[in-house]
């Protein structure tokens, strides 16, 4: 967590005046296809990823406004936060409310809150520590993480039809967030290549950290971060193992290689069985993989 702090100190966050307020990439907004090639195994307009549209603690410098702003450009129809409390929650929908006379994402919760079956909410909440991407993703917060793509499934089989676009973020959209895309990406038969770049791409939109301007930069963040998520989802029976693990001296870009490197692009089959451990069903799953890859009607 340290040395990740050390290489993206927060006072190197680009500003809006760099990046541009109204740009998507200020809100570290996208649909996750937009990256390498990742449209080939996933449909637009489905899956989307980014910051807080509501949590101004979090995201300074109205990151906030520019994603609820482009949630209602988009027409996205269900919305998943990873990262607060109901409490929380709560609390920063009236400070929403008092700052703002329209919030597409206030409009979601009060919608919600008016819901009684769990299907039918367009607002999903859950807490995931901000110690999570180094206790191991299941262990710690394995029920939470299971109910999160529970809800996806029951969500997107409501909706009927794939092209009811979600999107799910944490408070930047860069751990937590980033690890659920991947197990979407990983799910659907995307390549090691694609999962790195779309995680990678959240440092390029906040600190500018690409492989043309800082590569050794950019490859200890994706080793320290990025490669731990990925190895998450290869592990077998993760929900026991991941927390023995001491991941400061854990090497998970080499174990990853070596896994990719013998087997060969086994993402798949990991992130079904990834899913199904961790408490999804078999319908569930083969749910959430027509959803994403499905045509259009």
């Amino acid at each position: 967590y340290h040395k990740t702090r050390e290489l993206i100190d927060v006072a190197t966050k680009l500003t809006y005046e760099e990046v541009g307020k109204d740009n998507l990439s200020y809100a570290n907004f996208r649909d996750i296809t937009t990256v390498g090639t990742i449209s080939k195994h996933i449909k637009a307009n489905r899956a989307f990823r980014g910051s807080s549209p509501f949590n101004r603690k979090g995201n300074p410098d109205e990151r906030d406004y520019v994603a609820d702003s482009y949630l209602k450009v988009y027409g996205i129809e269900s919305e998943v936060s990873l990262a607060n409390t109901p409490e929380e929650i709560e609390e920063f929908m009236k400070d929403v409310g008092r700052r703002r006379l329209d919030s597409y994402t206030l409009d979601l919760y009060e919608k919600s809150k008016a819901e009684a079956e769990e299907e039918n909410k367009p607002f999903y909440a859950t807490c995931l520590g901000g110690d999570y991407y180094t206790t191991g993703i299941p262990g710690k917060h394995g029920d939470a993480v299971k109910d999160v793509f529970k809800y996806m499934v029951k969500r997107i089989t409501k909706l009927e039809g794939p092209s009811n676009p979600l999107y799910f973020h944490c408070n930047e959209g860069k751990d937590r967030t980033g690890f659920f895309a991947m197990v979407l990406e990983a799910l659907t038969g995307c390549t090691l290549e694609d999962l790195v770049a779309d995680a990678m791409l959240t440092f390029k939109n906040y600190y500018n950290v690409s492989v043309v301007n800082n590569k050794e930069k950019y490859d200890t963040l994706a080793n320290l971060l990025i490669y731990r998520h990925i190895y998450s989802i290869l592990v077998d029976d993760p929900v026991n193992s991941l927390p023995k693990i001491n991941w400061y001296e854990f090497d998970a870009k080499a174990q990853v290689e070596k896994i990719i490197g013998s087997f060969g692009n086994i993402l798949s089959e990991c992130a079904q069985r990834y899913l199904f451990q961790i408490g999804l069903n078999e319908d569930e799953i083969r749910t959430l993989n027509a959803w994403l890859t499905a045509e259009e009607n």
